[in-house]
């Protein structure tokens, strides 16, 4: 326990005195690092943000995941799905997509004003997975960047990926998105004035994070795999976002859960000590574990989940706010 006084970095009230002691789980590292929560926004962040965070990502990491062959069964299938979700024409698409969903694009396909034109920017975006989905649905003004990449990736003249902070871009987007990224980044309050500042009029900024007001969170702890010290810097809350969006001009449009089995899966197995990945970077094996049935029914327990917004993953639109006008 530390009782040393810390502000918050979201709201700037008094952080609770009582830290949590989190483990690097993944894993398996041993090594514990000290969280505060919010009493008033309910944000948990990291108290020191460690001197050498790269050590914690390892060249197996999950989101240094090689570019995946766009001619096997599995791409063929998403393409397949996410056309059904964006045209709603081929009925295979329809039965993938009830078995594995992206609920990204069908909350982007009921925004209003979204269309293949508009200027989308995606941050830490890797190889440029979403990009590429968008691509394929006839985006044509793409944009990536990650600073973590070796290199730029010109997929063709409508989507480039670039090896930039995106503090270095100029300009300004009709869509700026990201994907499980915000909660690795240490000045939240910089990017979100950075965002509201090059956002069009009438665009949407997109952040898909994991949530602490979750039940996974209440039931687990330390031990929420989503927790993920200390690679996750912070786990927001609505309420920590909607102060960073209103103090940079910005609100919440629309909130939806997107999470799985793996809240329950991924937190029993760190209760039980074991981590999500061995020493050369293989998974642990499930079935060792748990039986189908069981992780079936964690499956759809997160869907009951995600439809009371409950579960421990959301999908967050936020929207320039709107002014009042005088009569």
């Amino acid at each position: 326990m530390s009782s040393n006084a810390m502000k918050c970095r979201i709201c700037e009230q008094e952080l609770s005195p009582d830290a949590y002691l989190a483990e690097e789980r993944m894993f398996s590292t041993g090594r514990s690092f000290a969280y505060r929560r919010c009493p008033s926004c309910g944000c948990v962040q990291i108290e020191n943000y460690p001197a050498e965070p790269g050590q914690y990502y390892p060249d197996y990491y999950y989101s240094f995941g090689k570019w995946a062959d766009p001619r096997s069964l599995r791409e063929r299938a998403k393409r397949l799905r996410n056309r059904w979700i964006w045209f709603r024409r081929n009925p295979p698409g329809l039965i993938l997509n009830a078995l594995l969903p992206n609920r990204f694009l069908s909350v982007l396909r009921r925004l209003p004003n979204v269309h293949p034109r508009m200027k989308v920017l995606d941050i830490g975006c890797g190889y440029g997975e979403q990009l590429l989905a968008l691509h394929d649905l006839g985006f044509m003004n793409l944009t990536g960047i990650d600073p973590y990449n070796q290199h730029d990736i010109r997929h063709n003249e409508e989507l480039v990926i670039y090896r930039r902070h995106y503090s270095e871009l100029e300009g300004r987007y009709d869509l700026i998105m990201m994907h499980h990224v915000l909660e690795h980044m240490p000045a939240q309050s910089d990017f979100f004035r950075w965002a509201s500042s090059h956002l069009d009029d009438g665009g949407y900024l997109i952040i898909r994070l994991p949530v602490s007001d979750s039940l996974a969170f209440e039931k687990y702890g330390v031990h929420w795999v989503q927790w993920d010290a200390p690679r996750h810097w912070y786990l927001h809350t609505r309420k920590s976002l909607e102060h960073l969006a209103a103090k940079h001009g910005l609100m919440i449009r629309e909130i939806r859960h997107d999470s799985n089995g793996m809240q329950f899966w991924g937190s029993e197995l760190y209760k039980r000590g074991l981590p999500l990945f061995d020493a050369s970077g293989r998974p642990t094996p499930l079935t060792k574990h748990f039986s189908l049935l069981r992780l079936l029914w964690f499956n759809r327990y997160a869907h009951y989940l995600n439809r009371r917004g409950r579960s421990d993953q959301a999908i967050v639109v936020f929207a320039r706010q709107q002014k009042q006008h005088e009569s």
